[in-house]
């Protein structure tokens, strides 16, 4: 799949499945509909259950688990790919300045949230209607992702004083190994 002209991905899987292991080429931002997904990546296992919603960081390896609830209702899932492309984009748009490379975890749950969540119920739709979801509209709900990531990076850190550390650790990791105009 192009995760340029496709970046919205929904899964619905009835059987327990295992991947291989994979290369996660871009970011990845997912929300946990139903059952259960299991990570292995180099940081040991992750689990994430129906409601849940985390991030990826790109060029890692993982293999993944789906599992189904123990009603029988399948794994569903929607995922967000966050290219290096719209990254770029998103960085000369705001003039966000470059970010030292991040070194924490690769693989991340995110606190609850109202707003994550109201955005993951805004994409069901499309699903139905995926002709409805044009470029224009695929690249404001990839953009919309990125300020929401970064809105909760700014809940998160609190503590912080300025606005410019708003895009501190979440910034980092998704522009970690972009281009030099974003990261060193």
């Amino acid at each position: 799949m192009d995760k340029e002209s496709q970046p919205i991905l929904y899964t619905c899987s009835y059987k327990e499945s295992i991947s291989r292991e994979q290369l996660v080429e871009e970011h990845v931002m997912s929300f946990v509909q139903s059952g259960t997904v299991r990570f292995q990546t180099a940081d040991g296992p992750r689990e994430f259950r129906a409601g849940e919603i985390f991030l990826i960081r790109r060029n890692h390896l993982a293999k993944t688990t789906k599992i189904p609830d123990l009603h029988g209702n399948p794994v569903k899932s929607i995922t967000i790919f966050i290219t290096q492309a719209a990254l770029r984009h998103y960085a000369a748009e705001k003039s966000v300045p470059a970010q030292p490379v991040y070194a924490g975890p690769k693989l991340l749950r995110l606190s609850p949230d109202a707003l994550l969540e109201a955005y993951f119920q805004s994409l069901l739709p499309y699903d139905e209607h995926p002709d409805k979801l044009n470029e224009a509209l695929r690249q404001l709900k990839i953009n919309e992702a990125i300020e929401l990531l970064l809105l909760q990076e700014t809940r998160s850190a609190a503590s912080c004083s300025t606005s410019a550390n708003r895009i501190k650790s979440t910034w980092k990791l998704l522009c970690s190994g972009t281009s030099s105009t974003i990261s060193p």
